[in-house]
């Protein structure tokens, strides 16, 4: 094929229209506006040609100096999604599975017992072993500060040892900024003094940004002798982000 026919192939197929140029139609509405072929496709990113490894769409700054984020994917077929110039926040793997590293979500459990704690008050209960937090966000002994605004999911679960039985009730709760949600337990019926009960609820709560999140305890009445178990495996708090 000529030098001549090629342009003019490329003449048909390229319109350019003030600072529009468009491909596969003639009257381009954005500064690229590519028509799909007849198979749905429009556009191919190639992986460079010194390692059959990486091909990238990249996001830049007006001035084109400051990479704000990337779309990546390799020869494993994967697809990654890089933020803030370059953390890896999302992985989309070849079978499907989705990861997201920096998605807020931690879990404390006791390592510490509390002991013969007051009643008629509030007593706040500490997780002092972190087993994970994804973003930093859990201050590593009592509270969730929430780092973005939306829906979080809290799970809470606590031991509690030496239940008086003349107590009124006990109730453990979730208190955040906005308000405090919690799960209540009588014990009034009993003939005796339980050595330990689990105290234990899940809810869906909305937070904004830098609103917090801790675990409370309290004893009606009774007298003063229950305590706060530090067995990791019964007494747990955690949340993580939904949406």
């Amino acid at each position: 094929m000529s030098k001549q026919n090629e342009l003019a192939q490329l003449a048909d197929a390229v319109t350019v229209d003030g600072s529009n140029v468009g491909i596969g139609t003639s009257s381009p509405t954005l500064p690229l506006d590519i028509v799909s072929n007849s198979s749905a496709d429009a556009l191919k990113i190639r992986a460079r040609p010194t390692s059959d490894d990486y091909g990238t769409l990249t996001f830049y700054n007006n001035a084109g100096t400051t990479k704000w984020a990337d779309i990546q994917s390799n020869v494993a077929k994967d697809l990654r999604f890089y933020t803030n110039g370059g953390v890896e926040a999302m992985r989309i793997d070849s079978s499907g599975a989705v990861t997201i590293p920096s998605q807020p979500a931690f879990m404390a459990v006791k390592n510490a017992g509390q002991l013969n704690m007051p009643i008629n008050i509030y007593n706040t209960v500490t997780f002092g072993n972190e087993v994970f937090d994804r973003n930093a966000d859990y201050n590593g002994s009592t509270t969730f500060t929430a780092p973005v605004t939306g829906v979080y999911q809290a799970n809470i679960k606590i031991r509690i040892d030496q239940i008086d039985n003349q107590a009124n009730y006990y109730l453990v709760r979730l208190q955040t900024s906005n308000r405090h949600y919690y799960t209540i337990t009588d014990f009034d019926g009993s003939t005796g003094d339980l050595s330990y009960s689990t105290h234990s609820f899940s809810q869906l709560i909305d937070m904004d940004a830098g609103d917090t999140a801790y675990v409370q305890a309290y004893q009606s009445g009774g007298s003063v002798q229950s305590d706060y178990d530090n067995d990791s495996g019964s007494s747990q708090f955690s949340m993580f982000l939904v949406a």
